[in-house]
Order: C-alpha cells, then sequence, then structure tokens
C-alpha cells in the first residue's frame, strides 16, 4: 500500500518539475543558490550579479531556443543530459541577461569542464602519458592519466585534477609529457 502511494507520489512530483514552469524555476533556484548561498561560496558565481525573477522568467517563457531544448528534452523522454540549462558566456561576470544562454545540460558540463581546466591554463590532453616522480629520483610512467589512476587505485580523474591543480598524488609529482 505504501509502495503504490510514493510511487503515485513521485510521479506526481516529477511530472510537475518536468513542466516549462518547474524547469525554469529549478534553474532559477540554482542561480540563487550559486550567487548567494553562502554554503556553497567554492561557485565561481558566489557573490556576482543577477537578474530578479521576474527578469528571468519573462526573458525564459519567451525564449525561443528554450522552447527548442524543452522539447528535444520531452521528446526523448527527458533524459538528463538534455534538459534546458543555463549557462554564463563569460565566467567574470554574473547571470544578466547579457551574459546568459540556453544550452543543453551535456553542454554545459563539457563547457564547465574546459572554462575550469582553462581558468588554471591548461588543457585537457586526454590520451597523453603522464610522468610520476618522488623528490628522491623515483620515476614512474603511464601512457595515460587513466592507467595512472587505475595504479594507484583512484577515481579516474584524480591524476588529471591533481596535474591541473599541481599537487602531488600519494606523493608523487606529476605531469603530462
Amino acid at each position: 500500500m505504501l509502495r503504490k502511494y510514493y510511487s503515485k507520489h513521485k510521479e506526481k512530483y516529477l511530472n510537475k518539475r518536468r513542466k516549462p514552469e518547474g524547469v525554469i524555476y529549478q534553474r532559477w533556484r540554482g542561480i540563487i543558490s550559486r550567487t548567494e548561498n553562502k554554503t556553497k561560496n567554492h561557485s565561481s558565481a558566489f557573490g556576482k550579479e543577477h537578474l530578479t525573477k521576474e527578469e528571468f522568467f519573462k526573458w525564459a517563457f519567451d525564449n525561443k531556443t528554450f522552447k527548442q531544448l524543452y522539447q528535444k528534452w520531452k521528446k526523448n523522454n527527458f533524459k538528463r543530459e538534455l534538459s534546458p540549462s543555463i549557462d554564463r558566456i563569460d565566467l567574470n561576470k554574473g547571470y544578466l541577461l547579457s551574459n546568459i544562454q540556453w544550452v543543453t545540460m551535456r553542454e554545459n558540463n563539457m563547457k564547465k569542464d574546459n572554462d575550469w581546466l582553462k581558468s588554471f591554463g591548461k588543457s585537457f590532453r586526454k590520451g597523453k602519458k603522464v610522468r610520476l616522480w618522488k623528490d628522491n629520483g623515483v620515476e614512474l610512467f603511464f601512457d595515460s592519466g587513466k592507467e595512472a589512476s587505475k595504479y594507484f587505485m583512484k577515481n579516474r580523474l584524480a591524476v588529471t585534477n591533481n596535474i591541473i591543480m599541481g599537487h602531488k598524488l600519494q606523493g608523487w609529482n606529476c605531469e603530462w609529457i
């Protein structure tokens, strides 16, 4: 009996969130969270300007790109990677009309990764060889960051992130070669 109740409740909740006004409201809450929420001050948008709720909703509902992305997302059975997402064109600016655009979640995540790498003056080097070394002269070479991550039994991006940040991985210096 409870399972049936929760199943109905979940479906009702998802239907509400999947309507255009639900999507736009969620994106608005994300903007507020990234710009104002002190617990999320790791965001590059923290403390930056943003549109008012009224300005954002008007812009979003009138936006042709949002309507196209929404229809594509709906047609593809609401796949998360195709959901409409807000992108800041210039990360140094806030969520202003001149600096935001609608893209898919997949495009936004790819752009976020590239922007993050660029902010450290690096570019992603998929499949490039990796050199790890200790201060005592011991060296290890791997065909890719993925292979090095397997060796250290870490997340597959652990080596890449440590190279970008200039950190050591379990006491090893790392670089692309």
